[in-house]
């Protein structure tokens, strides 16, 4: 109770910073923090109890911390340490610790203001970790990147295991999410079987149906063709009877006429008789033929009466074939619009899982990554606790062989006082006087005491078994190091050759350099003289070394005083920079060289000369030059471009202009 946190976590930085203040702060940064002295008295309580080492306390309640005076901070410098903090300065251990701490850039900036730091007083501190204190100390060398970075570590673990608990649980959300999305979608897709089963067999109702409407509809043909025959048959009907009718008529009107004949002559015999019963006999035969034709027409109109219900019949079919037709239709579009619809519901859903999964990804990314940070955090703690333990168990072994030394010296000043003392009482001798040596020789021979002998004797005893190979052991030790010796004397007969051969290396370095310089040197000089007609240029070397020298390059035109090649104009350093490369063309000539629009900044009469010099060197390289100039283009002997004769199709043209002479 009582202990706070350590004080390293009460640093919040931005992450810019955080390797300056842990350097600047050190093992500091490992103490912990204690509201009062009870409080740090019974921790070092607890852990000398618990034996787990050691630690350093800072009681914050009797913490003195020094005066801070304020200083300037010098130019060029991040800023004082304090006015870094985020939320500025929380406690006056910070205050005491920081109070005379800059932040600068780099180990640069440092010693530069490292004097200043010595007057002030002050420690100044790079980004990457390096430092001059007050005093002078200098801690420098390659960043450390691999050493982990502990400012803020709860605070980081607790941001991490936020971190991770909000991500889980918004994974958790997301695979509910999913889950439902999932089952509703497993739901639509049962719905759009059914209505996809229910729409086959529409499909299958309204074909039986068409086939159905073809059948009737053909009945229905062959039923009118049936009624207009019949129709055809009854008026053919009606005409016979009609025609019988007339017969019968006349047959009557002759029966009349007959029976008007037999009376008139009934006396005229019996010829009479005779036809007026042939006269019966037609009327009856006529009659006879009346009753069929009516009963045929009879029958005809009953046919009909048949075939017209038939048709009705048919028609009321095709009506209901129709209207149910209709229905199916009216079922399919509205089946389609419902598929129509779920399949852009799937769609939505489908969309929606995507953008889920890559949500879930996106989260699960982010989940790893912050188990990641996580994992480094803690073994990043893992690894500073085992490091402070082993650091706990080195001084717990320094401070027990510092014990078992000042034991063994307590031992060895008990001995040594004992044996002054015997010394003194038994013979009369003060060890500890400076002339005891000259006064007291062993050359002389002395009676021996029991006593001194014996006691010899168990000094012999404690010193344990004499060691009978240390000859042996002597002469392999020997033997080595004779071969060490050895080898020393081959390594340094190798690094005195390695010597010797740098050295001619060198040598003959040095001489070709020279030779090729003055060669390019006195090119120079004739090829600036031949391109400005009059004027001076040289080569300098300036340095001791010729490998490590300066070449200064130093040109004057004719009738021009410049005391810097910035004064003079584009062509002339063109024409100073073309001289330059022919030098060292004439000396080693190359294969290519191309030369990009560099007879841009060139007069007329200037062109004529850098072409000259292209065609004087042309014979051992090929020249390529890329140009806008047309005396240049003169000189070519081929020339190539590139001309657009359609909208955004480029096409390479080249000519020749060279012909061959037979």
């Amino acid at each position: 109770d009582g202990v706070e946190e350590l004080l390293g976590d009460t640093l919040d930085v931005a992450e810019g910073y955080r390797r300056a203040f842990q350097a600047v702060l050190g093992p500091a940064v490992y103490y912990y923090l204690t509201n009062t002295i009870d409080a740090a008295l019974k921790a070092v309580e607890s852990l000398r109890q618990a034996k787990v080492g050691q630690t350093t306390f800072i009681p914050i309640s009797d913490f003195h911390a020094t005066d801070i005076q304020q200083f300037t901070v010098p130019e060029g410098a991040v800023g004082r340490a304090l006015d870094l903090l985020n939320g500025g300065v929380k406690s006056k251990v910070l205050a005491h610790f920081l109070g005379r701490v800059v932040i600068v850039n780099d180990w640069q900036s440092a010693l530069q203001h490292r004097a200043w730091a010595l007057e002030n007083r002050c420690t100044l501190v790079t980004l990457d970790g390096q430092w001059i204190d007050s005093t002078g100390l200098l801690r420098g060398g390659s960043e450390e990147v691999r050493t982990p970075i502990d400012l803020g570590l709860r605070k980081q673990v607790l941001e991490l295991n936020q971190l991770l608990t909000e991500t889980i649980a918004e994974n958790e959300a997301t695979g509910a999410r999913t889950r439902d999305m999932r089952s509703q979608r497993s739901v639509v897709e049962q719905k759009l079987v059914e209505i996809q089963r229910k729409l086959e067999s529409i499909r299958l109702r309204q074909a039986n149906v068409r086939e159905e409407q073809v059948k009737q509809e053909t009945l229905l043909a062959s039923l009118e063709q049936r009624e207009t025959t019949a129709r055809q048959q009854i008026e053919e009907l009606d005409r016979a009877i009609g025609e019988c009718s007339d017969q019968i008529r006349a047959a009557m009107l002759d029966v009349e006429k007959a029976k008007a004949d037999l009376h008139d002559s009934e006396s005229s015999g019996g010829n009479l008789s005779d036809k007026f019963a042939e006269a019966r006999t037609a009327v009856a035969r006529a009659r006879d033929h009346r009753h069929e034709c009516e009963k045929l027409r009879d029958a005809f109109k009953h046919r009909v009466e048949l075939v017209e219900a038939d048709i009705q019949r048919v028609e009321q079919t095709l009506a209901e074939i129709a209207e149910n037709l209709q229905g199916v239709e009216d079922s399919a579009e509205h089946a389609v619009a419902e598929i129509t619809a779920l399949e852009k519901r799937i769609k939505e859903i489908e969309d929606i899982l995507l953008e889920k999964f890559r949500s879930r990804d996106h989260l699960a990314q982010v989940l790893d990554r912050a188990t990641t940070r996580l994992d480094q955090a803690r073994s990043g703690v893992k690894e500073h606790e085992d490091r402070l333990r082993k650091l706990r168990e080195d001084q717990d072994a320094e401070l027990e062989g510092e014990r078992k030394i000042e034991l063994e010296y307590a031992r060895l000043r008990g001995e040594l006082d004992a044996l002054i003392s015997n010394a003194r009482n038994q013979f009369g001798f003060d060890l500890t006087a400076e002339d005891f040596v000259q006064d007291h020789a062993f050359e002389q021979e002395t009676e021996a005491n029991p006593e001194l002998v014996q006691e010899l004797k168990q000094k012999i005893e404690r010193l344990g078994p004499v060691n009978l190979l240390a000859v042996e052991e002597y002469e392999k030790e020997n033997a080595r190091l004779e071969a060490l010796l050895r080898n020393r004397d081959d390594l340094l007969n190798a690094k005195q050759t390695l010597v010797e051969t740098i050295t001619r290396i060198n040598e003959t370095a040095q001489a070709r350099f020279l030779h090729t310089f003055e060669a390019v040197r006195a090119n120079f000089q004739r090829l600036f003289r031949e391109f400005f007609g009059a004027g001076e240029a040289d080569l300098i070397l300036n340095g001791p070394d010729l490998l490590e020298a300066d070449i200064t390059l130093w040109a004057n035109p004719s009738g021009k005083r410049l005391k810097s090649l910035s004064l003079m104009s584009g062509g002339e350093k063109t024409m100073t920079a073309i001289a330059l490369l022919f030098s060292l063309y004439q000396v080693k000539p190359s294969p290519f060289c191309i030369f990009d629009e560099v007879d841009a900044p060139l007069d007329d009469v200037n062109i004529d000369r850098f072409n000259r010099m292209i065609r004087l060197h042309s014979t051992d390289t090929q020249f390529i030059l890329v140009t806008h100039n047309k005396r240049t283009m003169e000189t070519a002997d081929n020339l190539y471009g590139v001309t657009m004769e359609e909208e955004g199709v480029s096409k390479l043209v080249s000519v020749r202009l060279l012909t061959e002479v037979a």
